[in-house]
Parts: C-alpha cells; sequence; structure tokens
C-alpha cells in the first residue's frame, strides 16, 4: 500500500477561489460579450467561428469588419484554449500557497483583460502578454507542490 499524504484545504484557498470565478467570468462574460457584438454588426452567425470567403462576400463585409471580428472571436477562443490547462495547474498549486498564487491568478486575469479589450496591434496588448511571468509562477508554485507531497511535506 502507498504511502498517503493528508492535505489541509487553507482559508486563504478562498482567495485562489475568488479569482477562479473571476476568470470564468471574464471568458464567459466580458469575452463572450464583444463575440455576440462582433456578430450583430457583422452579420455572421453561430456556429461559424471563422467566416469563409464566400460567407464573406455574401455579407458584403470590408476587410476591417473582418478583423475586427476575428479579434473578438480570437480572444474569447485563445482565452478558452489557456484556461483548459491553466485552470487546473491553477487550482492545484493554490492548496500549496494560496495567497501567492491567488494574487498571481490576479495578475492573469488583470494582463488577459488588457489583451481581450486593447486594439489590435498596439502597445497596450503587446504589454499584456506579461500574463505569462504570473503563469509560470503558479506552474512552479504547482511544481513545488509536486515536490514536497512526494517528499511527504505536505502542508
Amino acid at each position: 500500500m502507498a504511502n498517503s499524504v493528508t492535505i489541509t484545504v487553507p482559508q486563504d484557498y478562498g482567495y485562489v477561489i475568488a479569482v477562479l470565478v473571476a476568470i470564468y467570468l471574464q471568458q464567459n462574460v466580458v469575452f463572450v460579450i464583444g463575440v455576440v457584438q462582433a456578430r450583430m454588426k457583422t452579420g455572421i452567425k453561430a456556429p461559424s467561428f471563422y467566416p469563409r470567403d464566400d460567407e464573406i462576400k455574401k455579407l458584403k463585409l470590408s476587410a476591417a469588419q473582418v478583423e475586427d471580428y476575428m479579434y473578438a472571436q480570437r480572444v474569447h477562443q485563445n482565452n478558452m484554449e489557456l484556461m483548459s490547462f491553466f485552470l487546473p495547474v491553477f487550482l492545484i498549486a493554490g492548496l500549496h500557497n494560496p495567497a501567492n498564487v491567488a494574487n498571481a491568478g490576479a495578475v492573469v486575469v488583470l494582463f488577459r483583460f488588457i489583451y481581450g479589450l486593447a486594439p489590435w496591434k498596439s502597445t497596450l496588448r503587446k504589454v499584456s502578454g506579461l500574463f505569462h511571468v504570473a503563469e509560470y509562477y503558479i506552474l512552479f508554485q504547482a511544481g513545488s507542490f509536486a515536490y514536497h507531497l512526494l517528499n511527504g511535506q505536505a502542508q
């Protein structure tokens, strides 16, 4: 039988859950609103993620309209792709160091918000890539948690 480790969920883990709620709302409210607005302006209907050339021609969309729609859709899609692997790591790392991981998660939320709302190709949007610094810190915390678990030093 393998050794077992007891993990106590610290009270500070509530901050991790609060950031999780912020991430959820950002993705499923803020970024979805951008896509809905872009669909309404262009006439591109779901389930199309990206309009085909014949659809663009039929709707008589300008290159600028297509670019605006694509940007809104890509923000939403890119964030969904990121969150599919980020959220489990975030929640696990939060068990090890909840306050610091929650703070790093809040930084991720902030910079992803900037990414989502900054104009395409703007300097502000380029700065949004700094979310990776906080993301790597969270990954480090998850690795540290794994190390402590493997050495029987769980909190």
